[in-house]
């Protein structure tokens, strides 16, 4: 038969090690339940959300009406056929010498006329080259959304894993907690502790408790966060794949700032839609001016007419128009579309200032990130060794359950840190790519390259 301290002694060994396997557990997948979301990588969430994010739809379709706009446009510098059916009939009377007359007439005519416009001003040439540059943007437009709508999937997808791992250091936590519970009930009844203690570890425990259900509503929120950035339907339920990510390099990035910036002026796609836009301003304005002076039109219609005499004509229309009043009505539009020019300007300068304003903002929080992984991991491993030394100090007798809650918390707060400095790398990472504007450079035409 073994002694009561013996017994004591194995009982807090198989505690404390069911403590040290959660603690080393942190960090590896959950415990599957019943009923499983559908896991999927980070492409393949992308894949999905370039596939069916309603904001790509919107704007490819925007896409498609600039184009049929352009060749609306044109088709000015084509011949317009048009076959034509006429049919007439009409009736009139008149008194005559005391006696009423009356005449009728039904008559049907068909025809083809050729109608060319050959000169409007430079109206035609105008409208085409804003009917282009309204195209440009549109195309500038969908790759603006498509690298939107990557970014958002990207933090949304980060969210996810990073609720996953807090969640899975809560869980530690509480079982910890629960260790500690329970070792301190057992010491009460032999008599080494207060009962107060008792009370402390209990609402260590239930504190822990809380903070767990805290964890699991964080990813339930998150994964609603990234169906939702995705597009996908109520009913479909996904989260991130279980893959863990990649440590982000301990140098710092030998580009600075202003390089990354210069290269957002270049290929930053609202930026470009912007000067697009401003393009298109301009050929509107001119036309608004255009409009506003002599304008001089020439057509040319030939024609033939098949019933019912069969015959052919021709005309040249040339013509000469000046507003010379309408109320005002040419001058205001002519100020209106000046007014236009200079908002699309004022709008690429602001656009300027908000590129430079996020991708600095994007690269001092990437290196302040990466500064804090390594400092993160250290932090993590002393407080993991801190909290040893309070267990197995207490579990001998020459510490309180207060050594030990303290240690616990500090631990909880490492791991917590270290979690939240890798994600906050890997996001801020993705808004730099974003706001250079190169994050979807693998993915164009919906196709991973």
């Amino acid at each position: 038969m073994q002694n009561p301290a013996t017994m004591r002694l194995r009982r807090l060994t198989l505690q404390w090690g069911s403590a040290w396997a959660m603690s080393a557990l942190v960090l590896l997948p959950a415990v599957a339940q019943t009923k499983q979301p559908r896991a999927v990588s980070l492409e393949e969430a992308i894949r999905l959300a370039l596939d069916h994010q309603p904001q790509l739809v919107i704007a490819k379709s925007q896409l498609t009406a600039s184009r049929a706009r352009l060749t609306e446009s044109n088709a000015s510098y084509y011949p317009q056929l048009s076959p034509n059916i006429e049919y007439r009939s009409s009736r009139s009377s008149y008194h005559i010498g005391g006696q009423t007359v009356t005449q009728t007439d039904d008559r049907s005519e068909a025809s083809i006329a050729l109608r060319q416009l050959i000169f409007d001003t430079g109206k035609r040439e105008l409208s085409v080259q804003a009917a282009r540059n309204n195209l440009r943007a549109a195309e500038l437009s969908f790759q603006n959304t498509r690298q939107t709508v990557i970014l958002n999937v990207t933090v949304a997808y980060y969210d996810v894993v990073r609720r996953r791992e807090l969640l899975r250091v809560q869980e530690a936590t509480v079982e910890r907690a629960k260790t500690t519970l329970e070792a301190t009930k057992a010491f009460a009844e032999e008599g080494t502790v207060r009962r107060i203690d008792i009370l402390q570890a209990e609402a260590d425990y239930g504190n822990a408790r809380v903070q767990l259900g805290i964890a699991r509503n964080d990813l339930r929120l998150a994964e609603i966060a990234l169906r939702n950035a995705i597009g996908l339907e109520t009913t479909d339920d996904v989260t991130a794949s279980a893959e863990a990510p990649s440590e982000p390099p301990e140098a710092h990035d030998k580009r600075s700032a202003q390089d990354y910036a210069a290269d957002a002026l270049k290929n930053r796609p609202d930026l470009l839609r912007d000067l697009a836009y401003l393009e298109a301003d301009r050929a509107s304005e001119r036309i608004a001016r255009i409009v506003a002076g002599p304008q001089v039109q020439a057509d040319f219609t030939a024609g033939y007419r098949i019933d019912p005499d069969r015959g052919d004509n021709q005309l040249l229309l040339a013509t000469l128009t000046y507003p010379l009043f309408d109320g005002g009505t040419t001058k205001a539009r002519v100020r209106a579309a000046s007014e236009s020019v200079k908002q699309t300007q004022q709008q690429i300068e602001l656009s300027r200032r908000d590129i430079h304003l996020a991708v600095e903002q994007a690269y001092l929080t990437r290196e302040e990130a990466r500064e804090r992984v390594a400092a993160a991991r250290s932090a993590a491993e002393a407080a993991r060794a801190n909290y040893e030394a309070a267990s197995e100090g207490y579990k001998e007798g020459v510490g309180t359950v207060v050594d030990v809650i303290t240690a616990r918390t500090q631990l909880v707060t490492a791991e917590t840190n270290m979690v939240q400095t890798l994600y906050d790398y890997l996001v801020a990472d993705a808004r730099l790519q974003r706001a250079v504007g190169v994050n979807d450079a693998p993915w164009v035409g919906g196709k991973k390259q």
